[in-house]
């Protein structure tokens, strides 16, 4: 008799720890993994900025968020790094007494 009561209340601690432990896990923060209640920001962790360039994490971009400006070409606008010429657009020819195109 004295063991079926043992066993019960065995089972009924390890029952209640295991219930215990799943509630700590159910409150843990999802940012830091920390017990809400030992996190310093209750949970809510503030997002941080993205930079608008890359759409990286401001700690992770490597110009923190002041990327230098592509040059453009000066003939058809497009950046240098997708114009065809490199900004080095051929002259057409033109006549040197009336400035008009040869062609």
């Amino acid at each position: 008799m004295k063991t079926k009561i043992l066993f019960i209340l065995v089972c009924c601690f390890l029952s209640l720890n295991v219930m215990g432990q799943g509630t700590v896990a159910r409150n843990k923060c999802k940012t830091c993994g920390k017990v809400i209640s030992q996190c310093s920001y209750k949970g809510k962790h503030p997002q941080e900025k993205k930079c608008a360039t890359c759409n990286k994490p401001l700690s992770k971009c490597p110009y923190k968020g002041k990327h230098p400006q592509e040059a453009k070409c000066t003939t058809c606008n497009e950046p240098l790094s997708k114009c065809p010429y490199k900004g080095k657009h051929p002259q057409e020819a033109k006549c040197t007494t009336c400035n008009e195109p040869l062609s």
